[in-house]
């Protein structure tokens, strides 16, 4: 199998676990309308679960992404239709990102704090790698991501470490 093709069939099989992440990030979305407390009624296991699912998957996602990078440096018709998608999936990230600053700031049940905040980090960490990888200066001047970072890769440390550089840039 060539590197094209290898490259082609990792980002197929990424774009097809898309359709479960979109809904999981969907079901996410959903219960924006209720209250941390109307979760914890209704049932804290399948909400915990339905968070480690969603942070399992961004971890998934941004090792693909960052493993493949190299396709993001192609200039053909279907990089350009992948990248397109990709730019409608970071606006899906965004509601998730805001949608898990809100339940965080309620700051009621611990574990729900605790859930919110790794679907919050593991977003953040997954926005930025995507919008890296989208990024054709970045891609140009850096060569995109150094490769070492995929041993022992850590979404929510990467995550909290992208937070705290959006932090020192805005100060």
């Amino acid at each position: 199998m060539t590197k094209s093709n290898l490259i082609k069939t990792s980002l197929t099989c990424f774009l097809a676990l898309n359709l479960a992440h979109s809904n999981l990030n969907a079901s996410y979305l959903n219960l924006d309308k209720s209250s941390h407390k109307t979760i914890q009624e209704q049932n804290l296991k399948k909400y915990l679960a339905l968070c480690d699912d969603i942070v399992q998957l961004h971890s998934y996602y941004s090792l693909i992404m960052l493993k493949e990078q190299d396709f993001f440096k192609l200039k053909n018709t279907e990089n350009i239709q992948e990248k397109q998608r990709l730019r409608k999936y970071l606006k899906e990230l965004d509601k998730v990102i805001s949608t898990a600053k809100k339940r965080i700031d309620l700051k009621q049940d611990q574990s729900l704090k605790k859930a919110d905040l790794k679907v919050y980090y593991s977003s953040i960490a997954l926005k930025n790698i995507l919008e890296s990888l989208l990024d054709n200066d970045f891609m140009n001047l850096m060569g995109g991501f150094e490769t070492s970072i995929l041993k022992d890769f850590d979404i929510i440390e990467f995550g909290k470490g992208v937070e705290e550089a959006n932090k020192a840039l805005r100060a």
